[in-house]
């Protein structure tokens, strides 16, 4: 029976917790659970615990680091569960591993740098159980969602690629409804974004084509097409050059956010020209190795900025190479970029 209150629900989870686990898996289960309420002190001690747990003898890029967490998911609520949380570990590496205003889209397979993000996956999967969370419903409400819960758009990206119709057919008739602009979340766009499926990119580039003068609309779908895949990037980023978007200041404010770039200020042949080697740049690994050697700034930026998006670690031999090789100008903007990171 379901629980009343969040405190019976969690006193739940503890007693099977203690009921199906033994040794390790019992302690980092039971650390978890206390994760869900905890003050800001247990809070640091356990992540730390935890850590120790999932780290200690494995490589960072050992891909079933997650996996004991994915196990508690399915002992504690069930398999429905489990097979959006293994989505979730899963696809995980293949998204920004940072997040906020400041965010640079850089995505890694060092697992370390997605610890957090995976643990507050963990808990927040635990809040749509106690929920009773319903897509459906959720892509059905005409007054929003009475949660809020960055899973939603994990779970939209599920059910996408789990090739669920009603899921699609739901975002589809909001995405060109009439009323799109009040009824299209964050949350529904960055589930389309971090899903794999070129329909659901055609779906949102149609929109920002239709946007015209709805300038809220545009930044909404521009400020979220770096939090996906990198093909959804890479597809979101040539309409916005094909079209000519760039003439929009919430387009050129949003690509600003995530490459560091202060684009709002150049000429417009300059940013054009900067986009239009960041899309290159993104998907052409010899192009983004010849760029970090150029002389000129921008495209040893952007170089540099694309190698990290790609993978942040192979930043480290470029960077390495202009410190020691480099002139005067080129190891500043080397040591400006590892700012960025």
């Amino acid at each position: 029976m379901r629980a009343k209150n969040k405190d019976q629900y969690y006193e739940s989870l503890e007693a099977k917790a203690n009921k199906e686990f033994s040794g390790t898996e019992q302690n980092l289960a039971l650390l978890l659970i206390k994760l869900m309420d905890a003050t800001y002190i247990v809070r640091d001690t356990n992540l730390q615990e935890i850590r120790n747990i999932l780290f200690t003898q494995k490589s960072p890029r050992d891909p079933l680091i997650f996996q004991p967490l994915v196990e508690i998911v399915h002992t504690l609520i069930g398999a429905e569960y489990v097979a959006l949380f293994q989505y979730i570990v899963d696809h995980k590496c293949e998204y920004p591993y940072s997040e906020g205003y400041s965010r640079r889209p850089f995505r890694t397979r060092n697992l370390e740098y997605h610890y957090h993000g995976m643990i507050e996956s963990f808990l927040y999967i635990f809040d749509l159980d106690f929920e009773e969370f319903s897509i459906i419903d959720y892509l059905s409400s005409r007054e929003g969602s009475p949660i809020y819960n960055p899973l939603i758009s994990d779970m939209i990206a599920y059910e996408i690629d789990q090739n669920n119709e009603r899921v699609f057919q739901a975002l589809s008739n909001i995405i060109f409804g009439e009323n799109n602009t009040a009824l299209l979340t964050y949350e529904m766009i960055k589930g389309i974004f971090k899903s794999h499926s070129q329909q659901g990119y055609n779906m949102l580039g149609d929109l920002l084509l239709a946007a015209r003068l709805q300038e809220g609309l545009r930044q909404s779908i521009v400020e979220n097409m770096d939090e996906g895949t990198l093909e959804a990037t890479i597809y979101m980023l040539k309409v916005i050059l094909d079209n000519e978007l760039i003439r929009y200041s919430s387009v050129v404010r949003a690509l600003d956010v995530w490459t560091g770039l202060d684009l709002q200020s150049s000429d417009k042949r300059v940013t054009k020209r900067s986009i239009q080697y960041a899309a290159d740049s993104l998907s052409n690994r010899v192009l983004r190795e010849e760029g970090v050697r150029s002389e000129n700034l921008n495209t040893l930026y952007i170089s540099l900025w694309a190698t990290a998006v790609n993978e942040e670690d192979d930043i480290k031999e470029p960077i390495q190479f202009l410190m020691e090789n480099g002139e005067t100008y080129q190891k500043v903007m080397a040591q400006f970029f590892l700012t960025q990171s």
